[in-house]
């Protein structure tokens, strides 16, 4: 997550490098400045995908994933080499949040459980998730 909200913050940056330097071409006559001012749409584009995709990615890992590699590829058409780092930090993070493993929810124990038999207070055993009666010697 944090990689992909850093690369997209970076190629917003980007973005933004494009297109004050357009304008500075416009204003100096320049024959590529309308093409920097065009290229900085699809590089604030893909980098605010990549930093919405990062965002959720604990909601579901494996599409934000996919969403941060394409926005780091879509950012490397439209910028060129200003996008490399950003594109690194999205690929990457894009590439991690594919590869994630999901651990399964353990249940948290509550606070504290009594024997319905005799009363006292249980034991939690996290290798059976079960809660033990040390007077009865009885799982509850």
């Amino acid at each position: 997550m944090v990689l992909g909200i850093v690369g997209g913050v970076f190629g917003l940056l980007v973005a933004g490098f494009e297109w004050i330097l357009g304008g500075l071409g416009r204003i100096f006559g320049a024959s590529s400045a309308g093409m920097a001012i065009q290229l900085s749409t699809p590089t604030f584009i893909a980098s605010t995908l990549g930093i919405i995709a990062a965002a959720v990615v604990g909601i579901r890992p494996r599409l934000c994933g996919a969403l941060m590699i394409l926005a780091a590829v879509l950012g490397l058409i439209g910028a060129s080499l200003f996008y490399a780092i950003p594109a690194v930090l999205l690929g990457v993070g894009g590439l991690l949040a594919l590869t994630r493993k999901e651990r399964p929810m353990t249940p948290l124990p509550q606070a504290m459980s009594y024997c319905m038999k005799c009363g006292r207070c249980l034991t939690y055993v996290p290798h059976f998730q079960k809660w033990y009666c040390e007077t009865c010697k009885t799982y509850a």
